[in-house]
């Protein structure tokens, strides 16, 4: 089921995520490693594809993970800021769980990722 809500969660599945997360034995901070998912939690997916209105119910979630990282260090606000979704960005920093300043394995935070991107909306 957790493959499940990452692919909905990814593809911006608003509804289908909602029935999901209702399901108990539905993890939210379930890592996938299938072929489109690069070992990332549902979050991780909807926040680089910036599916805002799922990143708001992933983040109204019971026990989810906020800054959970992937082998590489990228969390959530990382993806969001690299990609300029903007609205996204905005969800996860209005949240006070998200640490702002966490860095990926290279150093960089996501300011440095939308800065070098020209993202800085984001």
């Amino acid at each position: 089921m957790s493959q499940v809500l990452n692919d909905t969660s990814r593809n911006g599945h608003a509804e289908v995520v909602k029935l999901l997360l209702a399901d108990e034995i539905v993890d939210v901070n379930k890592v996938n490693y299938g072929i489109m998912d690069y070992g990332w939690t549902s979050l991780h997916a909807t926040s680089f594809h910036g599916h805002a209105e799922v990143v708001k119910l992933l983040l109204d979630a019971g026990g989810i993970d906020v800054n959970k990282a992937d082998e590489d260090g990228w969390s959530s606000l990382h993806l969001a800021s690299q990609e300029g979704h903007a609205e996204v960005v905005e969800l996860l920093l209005a949240d006070e769980r998200v640490n702002v300043n966490k860095a990926k394995n290279n150093g960089w935070t996501s300011l440095h990722l939308a800065s070098l991107r020209g993202k800085l909306r984001s």
